[in-house]
C-alpha cells in the first residue's frame, strides 16, 4: 500500500509593482505535486487603498491535490 500524506508544494509568483494605468494580471502559482495532476482555484482577491492613486491587491490561491490533499499560497 502507498500513501501520500504530504499536501503540494505551492509557490506564488513574486511581487511586482506596476505603473498606474497600465494593464496587469496575476501571474499563476507554480505547483507540484506527487499525487499526480493538481487545481488551482482562487480562494479570494483583496485590495487595499493606499494614499493617492497606489493600492495594493493580494490574491490567495489554494491548490489541491488527487489525494485530497490542500495547499495555499497568498
Amino acid at each position: 500500500i502507498v500513501r501520500n500524506i504530504a499536501p503540494p508544494l505551492v509557490n506564488c509568483a513574486a511581487n511586482k509593482v506596476i505603473e498606474i494605468g497600465s494593464a496587469w494580471s496575476f501571474d499563476e502559482p507554480a505547483a507540484t505535486d506527487g499525487c499526480g495532476n493538481v487545481t488551482l482555484t482562487v480562494v479570494s482577491t483583496v485590495t487595499n487603498v493606499g494614499l493617492g492613486q497606489a493600492f495594493s491587491v493580494s490574491q490567495t490561491w489554494e491548490v489541491k491535490d488527487a489525494c485530497g490533499h490542500a495547499a495555499q499560497c497568498v
